[in-house]
């Protein structure tokens, strides 16, 4: 019997199915599939910052940033602005991209959290999960907004937003809310050098 003779050429690779190039592309998110929604367009997150912050964030600027930070550290795509207003004309209803995408949590269930910019600031939000889906560590979120985006008050933006949000002087006061809720009544005002209040984050 005479030897083998040489092996046929490789056949070509199939084509990769959306589900695969988005778990390879977003391998770290919760959701692969959603995080290829949300960089295609057609949802956008909202988060809870797993980290806690004093009054002292740079400004509305400094907070939006944090947002960015955190939502790298995830591998989500986009960028992401802070449910945050101040006494200088910032606040959602003037710097955030009204959306008509739903917004989706980033943990793994992905559930929506508003179906567009209308019926969030028309119904507010209170299932807003931490980064990633991962419990709450903070007990505050800093907030001085109101349900449709404007500052809740012109008293709260001037008064109880830690001086624009550039100070943790803890003779300042600054306005919090509850995480996971965006809307709500916000509770009380609390000293700008407390460090534990955490940031709403929305993809814009």
């Amino acid at each position: 019997m005479g030897e083998p003779g040489p092996a046929g050429p490789t056949g070509a690779t199939g084509a990769a199915t959306p589900a695969a190039i988005c778990s390879a592309l977003f391998s770290s998110t919760a959701n692969p599939t959603m995080s290829c929604n949300a960089l295609m367009g057609s949802v956008k997150f909202v988060f809870v910052t797993v980290n806690g912050y004093d009054g002292d964030l740079g400004g509305v600027a400094g907070a939006n940033a944090i947002c960015q930070s955190e939502a790298a550290a995830s591998g989500l795509p986009g960028t992401y602005r802070a449910w945050l207003s101040d006494n200088l004309g910032n606040s959602p209803s003037t710097t955030f991209t009204q959306s008509p995408v739903p917004d989706v949590n980033t943990d793994a269930a992905g559930s929506q959290v508003a179906a567009n910019w209308t019926a969030l600031i028309t119904n507010g939000a209170t299932n807003i999960t931490a980064r990633g889906g991962g419990s709450f560590t903070v007990d505050y979120t800093h907030d001085t907004t109101a349900k449709n985006g404007t500052p809740y008050s012109a008293e709260v933006a001037e008064t109880y937003s830690c001086t624009n949000w550039t100070t943790d002087a803890p003779a300042s006061a600054g306005e919090i809310g509850t995480p996971g809720q965006v809307g709500a009544p916000i509770p009380y005002d609390e000293a700008c050098s407390a460090s534990d209040d955490a940031l709403t984050c929305f993809q814009q």
